[in-house]
């Protein structure tokens, strides 16, 4: 199973993604050193999430 997933911080800033493990995704966005677009922006709380059987699924909804 894969999500497509929306994430905001405190400034309002919304990053979407795409995974097939969302709790441990966001915990590395989290981080202080984690994906280079999210780093030190957080912390990130979901917003959105959409369940698909497939990677490729959720990476063409990620990219609507």
């Amino acid at each position: 199973m894969w999500t497509t997933y929306l994430i905001e911080n405190e400034a309002g800033t919304i990053y979407i993604g795409a995974t097939s493990d969302l709790d441990k995704r966001i915990v590395s966005h989290n981080r202080e050193r984690g994906p280079d677009w999210t780093q030190g922006k957080g912390p990130w709380k979901i917003i959105y999430t959409e369940i698909f059987q497939t990677a490729v699924e959720a990476k063409k909804k990620e990219q609507k």
